[in-house]
């Protein structure tokens, strides 16, 4: 989120890679997690310099709901624990605890457990 080019470049090719299959789960959680970070580091962008034109292409491809890509790729991979802790970060409420719920059955050794016990504050 420092430059508008590799940023668009990160971002096309993910979304390149997601959009040619209609089998690979990975990719379309991928291009979702993607989305969904870039919207919420949109006040991190580095370059100040840079001119607003030169987020353009992020600013409409970050439109997209990167979510509902997330929820394709783990209806396409079926339970994963470590897509549903991913979902709960970007979501809010009853949503977000669902998936933390579905990725807490992972088991006490799993790694998503452990990540999960850090967010109970």
């Amino acid at each position: 989120m420092r430059d508008p080019l590799v940023a668009e470049q990160l971002l096309k090719a993910v979304m390149t890679r997601a959009l040619s299959t209609t089998s690979d789960g990975r990719a379309w959680f991928d291009a979702g997690y993607l989305i969904e970070s870039y919207k919420q580091a949109v006040h991190l962008r580095g370059d100040r310099k840079a001119p607003l034109h030169a987020w353009a292409a992020v600013d409409e491809t970050i439109r997209v709901d990167g979510y509902g890509f997330v929820k394709k790729a783990m209806a396409m991979a079926g339970p994963s624990p470590e897509m549903e802790f991913a979902a709960s970060l970007m979501t809010q409420g009853a949503v977000a605890a669902a998936h933390r719920a579905r990725a807490a059955a992972a088991g006490p050794r799993s790694l998503v457990v452990k990540n999960l016990a850090k967010l109970a504050y």
